[in-house]
């Protein structure tokens, strides 16, 4: 099996407040809520979508059958390379003037210039600059 990965969904507490922080804070494009799903089209045939926390959890056979495990939406991280560290930077500032929260400030690391933000659900977003795409 060659396996490759078209769709992450997230789970979320309120589409409204998703739809305005990915679309608007992100500049994601997005047709809006369709049926309690966000889906937002990504490069490459990837789709992120955005479920409904209640709904997601009718999705996840985990969830419902073993609720006595807690579950942090810092379990995974999102990661995505941009051209400039000026475009980490509008990003992170996109997220935080719509709902989202910034870690801690954007650096220079090892493999580049990398800035996080959590959205309002918590999921943490890692965005980069690699140091061979750096101005």
């Amino acid at each position: 099996m060659q396996p490759k990965i078209n769709v992450i969904s997230l789970p979320v507490s309120d589409l409204q407040r998703s739809l305005t922080f990915y679309r608007d804070g992100l500049g994601l494009p997005t047709p809006g809520i369709n049926e309690g799903i966000i889906a937002i089209e990504l490069d490459g045939g990837l789709s992120l979508f955005l479920i409904e926390r209640n709904q997601f959890a009718s999705f996840s056979t985990l969830a419902q059958a073993e609720p006595h495990l807690s579950h942090s939406s810092v379990e995974c991280i999102l990661s995505c390379a941009v051209d400039s560290k000026e475009e980490v930077d509008s990003i992170l500032e996109g997220a935080l003037n719509t709902g989202g929260s910034i870690p801690s400030p954007a650096k220079e690391e090892a493999w580049g210039y990398t800035g996080y933000f959590k959205d309002p659900d918590g999921h943490l977003w890692e965005i980069v600059c690699p140091k061979n795409r750096a101005d």
